[in-house]
């Protein structure tokens, strides 16, 4: 059996991950990309919009810009810390990271093309973020799979035009579930008559971005009807289905989260053990196989600290078993030293043992990148410029409050000299069936 099998055209497929290049290649796609200007377009579309919330939303008052202001630096220098959950922080990173760090995760998008790894499929495209605070990472990558919509819709490309693609994500803070779940509510239910925007030049690519929206206070309902939807049944909404909201990496087990779906959805349609039938149950319910499992787990600066490793080693493992086949584990993260010693444990853990299981045996294998090191200029760069911008303004507000002074020197000076580094590991989930009674080896690949 040939599990590497092009998902257009059915033919065994050695050098791509999902496709043919004959079928689609990811360079061809990026090449549109590029000559577009999408990126850029987009980055912009965004700026201007999270310029709008905090200016009208956010810093309204000198109360709430003076806690902001104070959290400057610790945001800068004590972001591996848990400070979330305390008030003003959330907003004080996101004036100073999210542009910065949407911009990263465009450019690292743009590696994955170049490699031939984003994940594609026919099915759906389950993504979930582990830690990712305003979630810039998920905002560049909804992006990215929006953009290859657009794609198929122009060269006429049934598949692409159609692709699914679902993200979640695990956030500890509840501060940031509820700056996101305002945030994201906010773009994508923008109105240029009630919030007075001029949006005129994003007509084409003003498109919603694809993240979930739950709060901390009130989220049960909302995603309860979002988990209704994804079904193709007509199916009563008092339906006992718990949403997976997961605010604790420590929390997670996937295989025991599908479980309780697959009892609770048994127990409220009456199947009883004699009168079961799998097959008929997988056919009246298919999504349930596919809950817990994943396309896409990025870890966005989550692990920032040797000593998370030995809190979160067996969640990392589960993460990876998540995984579907083919399936990618993203860790972005810094260059120090520190960080190198991480990178160095991760590897170990996810190479070590295979995932095992009746039919299969899985484990996951780095990806080899021409270079995991990245960087942008951010003073002559046309990202930084507009980053730049951003920062300039949002501090002038501060001054018209009269909260200026609040922010410390140190502050301002680190947004003047911005470090734009980082460091990227990708693992890819490798796949292979156990041989058959009698025979020898495994199955090809």
């Amino acid at each position: 059996m040939k599990i590497n099998t092009c998902q257009i055209c059915g033919k065994y497929n050695k050098s791509s991950i999902y496709f043919c290049r004959n079928c689609f290649d990811q360079m061809e796609f990026l090449d549109y990309i590029e000559k577009n200007d999408l990126y850029y377009k987009r980055f912009c579309y965004l700026s201007d919009l999270l310029e709008y919330f905090l200016l009208n939303y956010i810093l309204k008052s000198k109360e709430s810009a003076k806690k902001i202001a104070e959290n400057f630096l610790k945001v800068m220098e004590s972001c591996d810390e848990p400070i979330y959950n305390q008030k003003g922080v959330p907003e004080a990173y996101t004036i100073v990271h999210f542009l910065d760090r949407y911009h990263r995760f465009q450019l690292i998008s743009k590696k994955l093309l170049i490699h031939r790894l984003l994940p594609l499929r026919k099915e759906e495209i389950n993504i979930l973020g582990i830690g990712p605070g305003p979630a810039p990472s998920l905002f560049a990558i909804s992006d990215t799979y929006s953009f290859l919509k657009i794609y198929g819709k122009e060269t006429n490309t049934d598949f692409l035009q159609n692709i699914q693609f679902d993200i979640k994500y695990i956030e500890k803070s509840m501060e940031f579930h509820n700056w996101l779940d305002k945030f994201v509510r906010f773009v994508n239910g923008i109105d240029e008559e009630k919030y007075k925007m001029d949006l005129s030049k994003y007509n084409s690519y003003n498109f919603r971005w694809n993240l979930p929206y739950y709060s901390g206070r009130n989220q049960n309902g909302r995603l309860k009807m979002d988990f209704l939807q994804r079904m193709s049944l007509d199916i009563d909404v008092s339906l006992p289905y718990k949403p997976d909201i997961i605010t604790d990496l420590k929390n997670v087990d996937f295989r025991k989260k599908k479980k309780e779906l697959f009892e609770r959805l048994k127990k409220y349609y009456g199947f009883g053990e004699k009168s079961f039938s799998q097959v008929e149950f997988d056919l009246d319910f298919p999504f349930w196989r596919h809950s817990h499992r994943f396309n896409f787990i990025i870890f966005s600066y989550f692990l920032t600290q040797e000593t998370l490793l030995e809190i979160f080693q067996s969640k990392i493992k589960t993460c990876a078993d998540s995984l579907k086949k083919q399936g990618l584990l993203l860790f972005v993260g810094g260059k120090g030293e520190k960080y190198l010693r991480i990178y160095d444990e991760i590897f170990k853990i996810l190479t070590r043992p295979t995932f095992r299981r009746s039919s299969s045996t899985s484990f996951c294998k780095k990806c080899s990148l021409d270079e995991d090191e990245m960087e942008y200029h951010f003073k002559d760069d046309r990202y930084g410029k507009r980053i730049k911008k951003f920062h300039n303004i949002i501090l002038d507000r501060f001054k018209e409050l009269g909260t200026y002074q609040f922010i410390p020197h140190a502050a301002i000076v680190n947004l003047n000299n911005w470090k734009t580094r980082w460091k990227i590991n990708m693992y890819k989930k490798i796949m292979r069936l156990k041989p058959l009674k009698g025979k020898k080896g495994f199955f090809k690949k």
